[in-house]
């Protein structure tokens, strides 16, 4: 009886992580995507309410909110198949950010600050260093940075 949060293993979190990168930058090299102001908007609205949640020290609000702004990433994709495998890592998302917090030693206004970096990339249009934003985003270990 009683509630407790389970931690993933350090192994757990890089292959989710690199699982979920591989399939968040699937869209660099496709040349039509779009990137409205209206798509912009969304993910603006999704850091400030990440503000919110980071001050109120709210994380399942905050990995809420992480999940609705990667979805948008993979929609980026335009595929439907990459979205289908991006949401099969959903039930995931509380263990892995919560152990991933926990393994590299960061708080909730961190992920805000890295979600802005991300933002960042979309904004200028340039998916070169989104892909490279994305790998720094998910992947620790240099080692693993496909190039």
């Amino acid at each position: 009886r009683g509630a407790f949060v389970t931690r993933m293993s350090q192994k757990d979190i890089a292959e989710a992580c690199f699982a979920r990168y591989l399939l968040e930058s699937s869209f660099v090299e496709d040349k039509t995507i779009k990137v409205s102001n209206e798509l912009i908007s969304e993910f603006e609205k999704i850091i400030k309410q990440m503000v919110k949640a980071a001050k109120d020290q709210d994380l399942s609000t905050l990995v809420y909110l992480d999940t609705e702004f990667h979805t948008l990433i993979v929609n980026l994709s335009g595929r439907d198949r990459i979205r289908q495998l991006w949401h099969t890592l959903d039930g995931q998302m509380g263990s892995l950010m919560r152990s991933s917090l926990d393994s590299q030693k960061i708080d909730l206004k961190e992920v805000v600050v890295r979600h802005q970096e991300l933002l960042d990339c979309i904004k200028k249009k340039d998916f070169k260093l989104m892909k490279k934003a994305l790998a720094d985003h998910y992947i620790t270990d240099e080692k693993e940075i496909p190039s």
